[in-house]
Protein backbone atom coordinates (compact mmCIF):
# COMPACT_ATOMS: atom_id res chain seq x y z
CA UNK A 1 0.00 0.00 0.00
CA UNK A 2 0.85 3.73 0.08
CA UNK A 3 1.67 5.94 2.40
CA UNK A 4 1.04 9.70 3.16
CA UNK A 5 3.58 11.59 4.50
CA UNK A 6 4.10 15.19 5.50
CA UNK A 7 7.49 16.30 6.67
CA UNK A 8 8.94 19.67 8.36
CA UNK A 9 12.68 20.20 8.17
CA UNK A 10 14.72 22.97 9.09
CA UNK A 11 18.49 22.83 9.57
CA UNK A 12 20.18 25.55 11.10
CA UNK A 13 23.72 24.51 10.35
CA UNK A 14 25.46 21.61 8.05
CA UNK A 15 27.54 18.30 8.54
CA UNK A 16 30.12 15.63 6.16
CA UNK A 17 28.26 14.26 3.20
CA UNK A 18 26.27 11.03 2.74
CA UNK A 19 24.20 9.45 0.32
CA UNK A 20 26.70 9.18 -2.41
CA UNK A 21 26.09 6.53 -4.61
CA UNK A 22 27.44 6.84 -8.37
CA UNK A 23 26.44 4.44 -11.23
CA UNK A 24 28.62 1.49 -12.28
CA UNK A 25 30.89 2.39 -15.28
CA UNK A 26 29.08 0.07 -17.51
CA UNK A 27 27.95 0.24 -21.26
CA UNK A 28 24.11 -0.58 -19.81
CA UNK A 29 22.06 2.80 -19.00
CA UNK A 30 22.59 3.40 -15.44
CA UNK A 31 20.02 3.61 -13.14
CA UNK A 32 18.85 7.48 -11.49
CA UNK A 33 19.42 7.28 -7.86
CA UNK A 34 16.33 9.51 -7.08
CA UNK A 35 12.90 11.05 -8.48
CA UNK A 36 11.67 14.16 -8.68
CA UNK A 37 8.28 14.72 -6.85
CA UNK A 38 5.35 16.44 -8.51
CA UNK A 39 5.90 20.17 -8.16
CA UNK A 40 3.86 21.18 -5.51
CA UNK A 41 4.47 18.42 -3.32
CA UNK A 42 7.67 20.27 -1.45
CA UNK A 43 6.10 23.63 0.11
CA UNK A 44 8.65 26.39 1.20
CA UNK A 45 8.57 27.11 5.09
CA UNK A 46 10.24 29.41 7.72
CA UNK A 47 12.51 32.47 6.16
CA UNK A 48 12.15 30.44 2.40
CA UNK A 49 8.36 31.10 2.81
CA UNK A 50 8.57 34.45 3.78
CA UNK A 51 10.97 35.22 1.30
CA UNK A 52 8.98 34.41 -1.55
CA UNK A 53 5.52 35.50 -0.46
CA UNK A 54 7.59 39.09 0.11
CA UNK A 55 8.76 38.65 -3.40
CA UNK A 56 5.40 37.80 -4.23
CA UNK A 57 3.96 41.03 -2.30
CA UNK A 58 6.08 43.56 -2.90
CA UNK A 59 9.05 42.13 -4.98
CA UNK A 60 10.08 42.44 -8.35
CA UNK A 61 7.86 39.72 -9.04
CA UNK A 62 4.96 41.91 -8.32
CA UNK A 63 5.02 44.04 -11.19
CA UNK A 64 7.47 42.59 -13.65
CA UNK A 65 4.34 41.30 -15.49
CA UNK A 66 4.29 44.96 -16.56
CA UNK A 67 7.67 44.97 -18.84
CA UNK A 68 7.52 45.80 -22.05
CA UNK A 69 9.31 42.52 -23.39
CA UNK A 70 6.63 40.57 -21.88
CA UNK A 71 4.28 42.56 -22.91
CA UNK A 72 5.34 42.29 -26.37
CA UNK A 73 3.58 38.90 -25.87
CA UNK A 74 5.58 37.18 -28.85
CA UNK A 75 3.98 33.41 -27.74
CA UNK A 76 0.26 34.91 -28.43
CA UNK A 77 1.11 37.10 -31.44
CA UNK A 78 4.29 35.60 -33.05
CA UNK A 79 6.12 38.66 -33.28
CA UNK A 80 3.79 40.76 -34.62
CA UNK A 81 2.57 42.96 -31.97
CA UNK A 82 1.16 46.13 -33.45
CA UNK A 83 2.02 48.16 -30.62
CA UNK A 84 5.31 46.84 -30.25
CA UNK A 85 7.86 50.24 -30.10
CA UNK A 86 10.75 48.98 -28.71
CA UNK A 87 13.75 47.36 -31.69
CA UNK A 88 14.63 44.44 -29.98
CA UNK A 89 13.67 40.85 -31.96
CA UNK A 90 10.88 38.35 -31.58
CA UNK A 91 13.65 35.99 -30.12
CA UNK A 92 14.41 38.65 -27.22
CA UNK A 93 10.75 38.82 -26.48
CA UNK A 94 9.61 35.07 -26.75
CA UNK A 95 13.12 34.48 -24.25
CA UNK A 96 11.47 37.10 -21.84
CA UNK A 97 7.97 35.32 -21.69
CA UNK A 98 9.68 32.01 -21.75
CA UNK A 99 12.04 33.00 -18.36
CA UNK A 100 8.73 34.85 -17.46
CA UNK A 101 6.47 31.32 -17.65
CA UNK A 102 8.76 29.78 -15.60
CA UNK A 103 9.20 32.24 -12.89
CA UNK A 104 5.36 33.19 -12.68
CA UNK A 105 4.16 30.00 -12.50
CA UNK A 106 6.27 28.07 -10.14
CA UNK A 107 6.19 31.37 -7.78
CA UNK A 108 2.30 31.14 -8.12
CA UNK A 109 2.31 28.13 -6.51
CA UNK A 110 4.64 28.13 -3.86
CA UNK A 111 3.61 31.80 -2.42
CA UNK A 112 0.88 32.60 -0.37
CA UNK A 113 -0.70 35.39 -3.35
CA UNK A 114 -4.22 35.49 -4.72
CA UNK A 115 -3.01 38.07 -6.99
CA UNK A 116 0.19 36.59 -8.21
CA UNK A 117 -1.95 33.05 -8.50
CA UNK A 118 -4.75 34.55 -10.67
CA UNK A 119 -2.53 35.99 -12.73
CA UNK A 120 -0.75 32.58 -13.16
CA UNK A 121 -4.14 31.08 -14.21
CA UNK A 122 -4.62 34.34 -16.66
CA UNK A 123 -0.90 33.36 -18.02
CA UNK A 124 -1.24 29.37 -18.55
CA UNK A 125 -5.02 30.37 -20.73
CA UNK A 126 -3.16 32.76 -23.11
CA UNK A 127 -0.43 30.23 -23.72
CA UNK A 128 -2.67 27.35 -24.19
CA UNK A 129 -4.98 29.45 -26.70
CA UNK A 130 -1.92 30.09 -28.75
CA UNK A 131 -1.01 26.46 -29.55
CA UNK A 132 -1.61 25.55 -33.10
CA UNK A 133 -3.62 22.58 -34.03
CA UNK A 134 -0.21 20.87 -34.92
CA UNK A 135 0.60 20.71 -30.71
CA UNK A 136 3.12 23.67 -31.92
CA UNK A 137 3.95 26.43 -29.33
CA UNK A 138 6.05 29.02 -29.23
CA UNK A 139 6.85 32.54 -30.99
CA UNK A 140 7.57 31.82 -34.99
CA UNK A 141 5.15 31.84 -38.20
CA UNK A 142 4.86 28.62 -40.11
CA UNK A 143 7.20 29.85 -42.73
CA UNK A 144 9.88 30.19 -39.98
CA UNK A 145 9.78 27.02 -38.02
CA UNK A 146 12.46 24.74 -38.01
CA UNK A 147 14.71 26.09 -40.44
CA UNK A 148 18.50 26.70 -39.90
CA UNK A 149 18.62 30.57 -38.77
CA UNK A 150 15.34 29.70 -36.42
CA UNK A 151 16.29 26.16 -34.76
CA UNK A 152 17.97 27.87 -31.62
CA UNK A 153 15.91 30.94 -31.80
CA UNK A 154 13.14 30.13 -29.61
CA UNK A 155 16.21 29.00 -26.89
CA UNK A 156 14.44 29.37 -23.61
CA UNK A 157 11.30 27.72 -24.82
CA UNK A 158 12.58 24.99 -22.31
CA UNK A 159 11.23 27.13 -19.51
CA UNK A 160 7.88 28.09 -20.56
CA UNK A 161 7.71 24.07 -21.08
CA UNK A 162 8.84 23.74 -17.59
CA UNK A 163 6.43 26.30 -16.26
CA UNK A 164 3.22 24.99 -17.74
CA UNK A 165 4.74 21.49 -16.19
CA UNK A 166 4.72 22.67 -12.95
CA UNK A 167 1.71 24.30 -13.48
CA UNK A 168 -0.20 21.41 -14.52
CA UNK A 169 1.14 18.69 -11.58
CA UNK A 170 0.39 21.37 -8.73
CA UNK A 171 -3.27 21.79 -9.52
CA UNK A 172 -4.15 18.25 -11.31
CA UNK A 173 -4.42 19.71 -14.83
CA UNK A 174 -4.19 16.82 -16.89
CA UNK A 175 -5.26 19.28 -20.21
CA UNK A 176 -2.10 21.60 -19.55
CA UNK A 177 0.21 18.65 -19.16
CA UNK A 178 -1.50 17.39 -22.56
CA UNK A 179 -0.95 20.65 -24.34
CA UNK A 180 3.20 20.09 -22.86
CA UNK A 181 3.44 16.81 -24.49
CA UNK A 182 1.39 18.13 -27.54
CA UNK A 183 4.36 21.05 -28.06
CA UNK A 184 7.11 18.32 -27.46
CA UNK A 185 6.10 16.05 -29.87
CA UNK A 186 5.35 18.74 -32.91
CA UNK A 187 8.66 19.45 -31.82
CA UNK A 188 10.40 15.74 -31.99
CA UNK A 189 8.48 15.04 -35.50
CA UNK A 190 10.13 18.39 -37.26
CA UNK A 191 13.13 18.33 -35.57
CA UNK A 192 15.32 14.99 -34.97
CA UNK A 193 18.14 12.89 -36.44
CA UNK A 194 16.58 12.85 -39.87
CA UNK A 195 16.56 16.94 -40.05
CA UNK A 196 20.47 16.57 -40.76
CA UNK A 197 19.97 20.54 -41.91
CA UNK A 198 19.30 21.83 -38.25
CA UNK A 199 21.24 21.73 -35.07
CA UNK A 200 20.59 22.66 -31.31
CA UNK A 201 22.98 25.77 -30.21
CA UNK A 202 23.90 26.83 -26.96
CA UNK A 203 20.99 28.68 -25.47
CA UNK A 204 18.69 25.56 -26.69
CA UNK A 205 20.29 23.35 -24.47
CA UNK A 206 20.16 25.42 -20.90
CA UNK A 207 16.53 25.21 -20.75
CA UNK A 208 15.07 22.04 -23.12
CA UNK A 209 16.97 18.74 -22.05
CA UNK A 210 16.48 19.78 -18.11
CA UNK A 211 12.90 20.44 -18.92
CA UNK A 212 12.50 16.75 -20.69
CA UNK A 213 14.09 15.25 -18.28
CA UNK A 214 11.28 16.54 -15.56
CA UNK A 215 8.70 15.59 -18.59
CA UNK A 216 9.87 11.98 -18.55
CA UNK A 217 9.90 11.41 -15.23
CA UNK A 218 6.12 13.10 -14.59
CA UNK A 219 4.91 11.42 -17.81
CA UNK A 220 7.27 7.60 -17.31
CA UNK A 221 8.07 7.90 -21.35
CA UNK A 222 11.59 7.31 -21.81
CA UNK A 223 11.09 8.91 -25.28
CA UNK A 224 11.65 12.46 -23.81
CA UNK A 225 14.43 11.64 -22.07
CA UNK A 226 15.83 10.21 -25.01
CA UNK A 227 14.65 13.47 -27.01
CA UNK A 228 16.89 15.10 -24.36
CA UNK A 229 19.85 12.75 -25.33
CA UNK A 230 19.01 14.16 -29.12
CA UNK A 231 19.41 17.26 -28.44
CA UNK A 232 22.86 16.85 -26.62
CA UNK A 233 24.13 15.22 -29.46
CA UNK A 234 22.88 17.70 -31.92
CA UNK A 235 24.46 20.55 -29.73
CA UNK A 236 27.97 18.27 -29.51
CA UNK A 237 27.62 18.36 -33.48
CA UNK A 238 26.84 22.25 -34.12
CA UNK A 239 29.23 25.15 -34.26
CA UNK A 240 32.77 25.48 -33.20
CA UNK A 241 34.57 24.32 -30.26
CA UNK A 242 36.13 27.00 -29.82
CA UNK A 243 32.46 29.39 -29.74
CA UNK A 244 32.90 32.34 -27.35
CA UNK A 245 29.45 32.03 -25.51
CA UNK A 246 28.67 27.99 -25.98
CA UNK A 247 32.04 25.72 -26.35
CA UNK A 248 32.32 24.82 -23.16
CA UNK A 249 30.98 22.09 -22.46
CA UNK A 250 30.75 20.21 -25.89
CA UNK A 251 32.00 17.11 -25.35
CA UNK A 252 35.13 17.39 -26.98
CA UNK A 253 36.23 20.26 -24.41
CA UNK A 254 34.69 18.39 -21.84
CA UNK A 255 36.97 15.48 -22.77
CA UNK A 256 39.96 17.91 -22.23
CA UNK A 257 40.78 17.58 -18.47
CA UNK A 258 43.20 20.10 -18.87
CA UNK A 259 41.05 22.76 -20.63
CA UNK A 260 39.71 25.03 -18.58
CA UNK A 261 36.42 27.11 -18.45
CA UNK A 262 36.50 29.85 -21.27
CA UNK A 263 33.19 30.63 -22.39
CA UNK A 264 30.10 33.06 -21.50
CA UNK A 265 30.05 31.79 -17.70
CA UNK A 266 25.92 31.34 -17.89
CA UNK A 267 26.13 28.85 -20.99
CA UNK A 268 28.66 27.39 -19.22
CA UNK A 269 26.87 26.52 -15.93
CA UNK A 270 23.69 26.45 -17.89
CA UNK A 271 24.73 23.31 -19.83
CA UNK A 272 26.51 21.40 -16.69
CA UNK A 273 24.09 18.31 -17.00
CA UNK A 274 24.44 18.25 -20.22
CA UNK A 275 26.49 15.27 -20.02
CA UNK A 276 24.85 13.44 -17.16
CA UNK A 277 21.74 13.57 -18.86
CA UNK A 278 23.11 11.78 -21.77
CA UNK A 279 24.92 9.03 -19.74
CA UNK A 280 21.76 8.43 -17.97
CA UNK A 281 19.92 8.22 -21.60
CA UNK A 282 22.44 6.65 -23.28
CA UNK A 283 24.62 4.38 -21.06
CA UNK A 284 27.82 6.26 -22.89
CA UNK A 285 30.77 6.04 -20.25
CA UNK A 286 32.35 9.21 -22.31
CA UNK A 287 29.47 11.20 -21.33
CA UNK A 288 30.21 9.81 -17.77
CA UNK A 289 33.86 10.92 -17.87
CA UNK A 290 32.86 14.33 -19.34
CA UNK A 291 30.57 15.18 -16.43
CA UNK A 292 33.35 14.01 -13.95
CA UNK A 293 35.51 16.66 -16.00
CA UNK A 294 33.68 19.42 -15.77
CA UNK A 295 32.56 20.00 -12.12
CA UNK A 296 36.69 19.00 -11.40
CA UNK A 297 37.08 21.70 -14.08
CA UNK A 298 34.06 24.08 -12.10
CA UNK A 299 35.98 23.05 -8.16
CA UNK A 300 39.03 24.73 -9.95
CA UNK A 301 37.47 27.85 -11.09
CA UNK A 302 34.59 28.62 -8.35
CA UNK A 303 34.47 31.75 -6.83
CA UNK A 304 34.69 32.18 -3.05
CA UNK A 305 30.70 32.50 -2.96
CA UNK A 306 30.66 29.04 -4.83
CA UNK A 307 29.55 30.65 -8.43
CA UNK A 308 31.48 30.80 -11.53
CA UNK A 309 33.11 33.68 -12.58
CA UNK A 310 32.56 35.93 -15.57
CA UNK A 311 32.08 39.04 -16.74
CA UNK A 312 30.50 37.66 -18.84
CA UNK A 313 32.95 35.42 -20.11
CA UNK A 314 35.51 33.54 -17.87
CA UNK A 315 38.36 33.59 -20.01
CA UNK A 316 39.67 30.67 -18.33
CA UNK A 317 40.80 32.69 -15.53
CA UNK A 318 41.77 31.57 -12.07
CA UNK A 319 38.95 32.42 -9.16
CA UNK A 320 39.23 36.07 -8.23
CA UNK A 321 37.16 37.90 -5.97
CA UNK A 322 37.63 40.69 -8.18
CA UNK A 323 35.88 38.90 -11.30
CA UNK A 324 32.51 40.34 -11.30
CA UNK A 325 30.10 36.89 -11.31
CA UNK A 326 26.57 36.94 -13.59
CA UNK A 327 23.37 36.01 -11.03
CA UNK A 328 22.08 33.52 -14.45
CA UNK A 329 25.78 31.99 -13.79
CA UNK A 330 24.82 31.51 -10.38
CA UNK A 331 20.97 30.20 -11.08
CA UNK A 332 21.78 28.15 -13.82
CA UNK A 333 24.70 26.61 -11.53
CA UNK A 334 21.99 25.90 -9.14
CA UNK A 335 19.72 24.58 -11.54
CA UNK A 336 22.55 21.86 -13.04
CA UNK A 337 24.04 20.90 -9.76
CA UNK A 338 20.49 19.58 -8.09
CA UNK A 339 19.80 17.59 -11.33
CA UNK A 340 23.21 15.98 -11.57
CA UNK A 341 22.91 15.36 -7.84
CA UNK A 342 19.02 13.52 -8.56
CA UNK A 343 20.91 11.72 -11.40
CA UNK A 344 23.87 10.28 -9.26
CA UNK A 345 23.08 10.87 -5.90
CA UNK A 346 26.27 12.74 -5.52
CA UNK A 347 26.18 14.53 -2.42
CA UNK A 348 28.81 17.09 -3.53
CA UNK A 349 26.48 18.19 -6.09
CA UNK A 350 23.68 19.66 -3.47
CA UNK A 351 26.50 21.00 -1.63
CA UNK A 352 27.48 23.50 -4.76
CA UNK A 353 23.85 24.43 -5.40
CA UNK A 354 23.61 25.19 -1.30
CA UNK A 355 26.76 26.82 -1.13
CA UNK A 356 25.84 29.06 -4.13
CA UNK A 357 22.42 29.91 -3.80
CA UNK A 358 23.07 30.66 0.10
CA UNK A 359 26.04 32.75 -0.72
CA UNK A 360 26.44 34.33 -4.17
CA UNK A 361 22.09 33.68 -5.17
CA UNK A 362 21.15 35.46 -2.01
CA UNK A 363 24.39 38.13 -1.70
CA UNK A 364 23.27 39.44 -5.24
CA UNK A 365 19.64 40.51 -4.42
CA UNK A 366 18.10 42.74 -1.92
CA UNK A 367 16.39 40.96 1.34
CA UNK A 368 12.51 42.55 0.55
CA UNK A 369 13.59 41.15 -3.29
CA UNK A 370 12.78 44.59 -5.09
CA UNK A 371 16.06 44.34 -6.95
CA UNK A 372 19.52 42.79 -7.64
CA UNK A 373 22.90 43.41 -9.28
CA UNK A 374 23.21 41.66 -12.54
CA UNK A 375 27.12 41.64 -11.66
CA UNK A 376 28.91 41.72 -8.44
CA UNK A 377 32.30 40.66 -6.90
CA UNK A 378 32.94 38.67 -3.90
CA UNK A 379 34.59 41.34 -2.97
CA UNK A 380 31.67 44.19 -2.70
CA UNK A 381 30.12 44.94 0.15
CA UNK A 382 28.15 47.73 -1.45
CA UNK A 383 27.13 48.56 -5.44
CA UNK A 384 27.89 51.99 -6.40
CA UNK A 385 27.33 51.58 -9.77
CA UNK A 386 26.62 51.30 -13.06
CA UNK A 387 30.22 49.36 -13.35
CA UNK A 388 30.42 46.94 -16.62
CA UNK A 389 27.64 47.01 -19.03
CA UNK A 390 25.87 49.37 -16.08
CA UNK A 391 25.40 46.24 -14.54
CA UNK A 392 27.35 46.48 -11.24
CA UNK A 393 24.12 47.74 -9.05
CA UNK A 394 21.37 46.95 -7.67
CA UNK A 395 18.32 47.60 -10.05
CA UNK A 396 14.64 46.46 -10.04
CA UNK A 397 14.76 45.86 -13.68
CA UNK A 398 18.57 44.95 -15.20
CA UNK A 399 18.43 44.73 -18.84
CA UNK A 400 18.33 42.29 -20.53
CA UNK A 401 16.26 40.68 -18.40
CA UNK A 402 17.34 37.42 -17.91
CA UNK A 403 19.21 37.78 -14.09
CA UNK A 404 16.26 39.25 -12.97
CA UNK A 405 13.42 36.66 -14.08
CA UNK A 406 16.28 33.79 -13.39
CA UNK A 407 16.16 35.32 -9.91
CA UNK A 408 12.85 35.03 -9.59
CA UNK A 409 12.59 31.31 -10.61
CA UNK A 410 15.71 30.08 -8.53
CA UNK A 411 14.38 30.07 -5.33
CA UNK A 412 11.24 27.87 -5.93
CA UNK A 413 13.43 25.14 -8.23
CA UNK A 414 15.30 25.06 -5.30
CA UNK A 415 12.76 24.20 -3.11
CA UNK A 416 10.78 21.72 -5.68
CA UNK A 417 14.63 19.40 -5.39
CA UNK A 418 14.73 19.35 -1.05
CA UNK A 419 13.03 16.17 -1.34
CA UNK A 420 12.93 13.77 -3.15
CA UNK A 421 12.30 9.61 -3.70
CA UNK A 422 14.75 6.70 -4.35
CA UNK A 423 13.82 5.76 -8.01
CA UNK A 424 12.17 2.52 -6.57
CA UNK A 425 9.77 4.57 -4.65
CA UNK A 426 10.79 3.19 -1.61
CA UNK A 427 12.24 5.88 0.48
CA UNK A 428 11.95 9.52 1.01
CA UNK A 429 15.01 11.51 0.91
CA UNK A 430 15.95 14.94 2.75
CA UNK A 431 18.30 16.14 0.27
CA UNK A 432 18.38 20.34 1.00
CA UNK A 433 19.07 22.65 3.47
CA UNK A 434 16.36 24.64 4.26
CA UNK A 435 13.00 24.91 5.58
CA UNK A 436 10.33 22.99 4.11
CA UNK A 437 7.58 20.69 4.05
CA UNK A 438 6.56 17.81 1.68
CA UNK A 439 3.41 15.83 1.58
CA UNK A 440 3.96 12.77 -0.91
CA UNK A 441 3.26 9.19 -1.22
CA UNK A 442 5.90 6.20 -1.26
CA UNK A 443 5.07 2.31 -2.73
CA UNK A 444 6.04 -0.80 -1.11
CA UNK A 445 5.04 -0.09 2.33
CA UNK A 446 3.60 -2.80 4.39
CA UNK A 447 0.14 -2.23 6.20
CA UNK A 448 0.12 -1.50 9.86
CA UNK A 449 -0.98 0.72 12.61
CA UNK A 450 -0.04 4.20 11.66
CA UNK A 451 3.17 5.68 13.58
CA UNK A 452 6.31 7.67 13.50
CA UNK A 453 9.11 6.79 11.33
CA UNK A 454 12.55 8.65 13.17
CA UNK A 455 15.73 8.60 11.69
CA UNK A 456 18.81 10.64 12.39
CA UNK A 457 17.31 14.43 12.59
CA UNK A 458 14.34 14.07 10.74
CA UNK A 459 10.90 12.59 11.51
CA UNK A 460 7.68 11.17 9.44
CA UNK A 461 4.13 11.02 10.83
CA UNK A 462 2.37 8.65 8.61
CA UNK A 463 -1.24 8.86 7.94
CA UNK A 464 -1.43 5.60 7.43
CA UNK A 465 1.35 2.47 9.09
CA UNK A 466 4.14 0.81 7.49
CA UNK A 467 8.02 0.56 7.03
CA UNK A 468 8.78 3.19 4.86
CA UNK A 469 11.92 4.77 5.36
CA UNK A 470 12.85 7.96 5.12
CA UNK A 471 17.03 9.43 4.53
CA UNK A 472 18.56 12.58 5.28
CA UNK A 473 21.87 14.03 3.14
CA UNK A 474 24.06 15.20 5.63
CA UNK A 475 25.42 18.45 4.42
CA UNK A 476 29.16 19.30 4.33
CA UNK A 477 30.50 22.57 5.77
CA UNK A 478 30.49 22.65 9.82
CA UNK A 479 31.15 19.85 12.42
CA UNK A 480 28.21 20.88 14.35
CA UNK A 481 24.14 21.03 13.64
CA UNK A 482 21.23 22.35 15.79
CA UNK A 483 18.14 21.29 14.76
CA UNK A 484 14.87 22.48 15.21
CA UNK A 485 11.95 19.85 14.19
CA UNK A 486 8.10 20.62 13.85
CA UNK A 487 5.99 17.58 13.28
CA UNK A 488 2.15 17.25 12.01
CA UNK A 489 0.33 14.74 12.81
CA UNK A 490 -3.78 14.33 12.38
CA UNK A 491 -4.02 18.30 12.70
CA UNK A 492 -2.53 17.89 16.03
CA UNK A 493 1.18 20.54 16.41
CA UNK A 494 4.04 19.50 18.74
CA UNK A 495 7.35 20.81 18.83
CA UNK A 496 10.54 18.41 19.32
CA UNK A 497 13.97 19.43 20.00
CA UNK A 498 16.75 16.90 18.63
Amino acid sequence: MKIQTTIIFAAIATVASALSVTAADTAAKPEARFRLLPFGAVRPAGWIKAQLDQDASGGELAYYHRNWAIQNKAYELRGHNPAKKDKQSEFWDGAAEGYWGLSLLSSSILADDAALKKRGDEFVASILKSQDADGYLGIHDAKKRYTPSMIDRVGHIGFMLQGLLDYAQANGRPDVLAAVERAVQCDMRNFNRTTTNLHAAGFMVMSYPQFLNALAQATGKKEYSDYAAFLIESYNTSGELDNPIYSDCKLPNLLDAKRPFYSHACNTTGNLSLPWLAYFATGNPQFKLAGENAFAKFDRQMSASGSLPGDEDNQGRDPSPEIPIEFCSTSYLVENSLIVGEKTGGSRYFDIAERCLFNAGQGARLPDGTAHAYLKRDSEFTLEGPGIFHREQYSPAQEPFCCTLRMISMMPNYVSHMFKTTTDGSALAALGFGPATVTTEMAGVKAGKARGIRVPRARADMDAGGNGEVRRRDHRSSGRIFFREETVERGRRGERGV
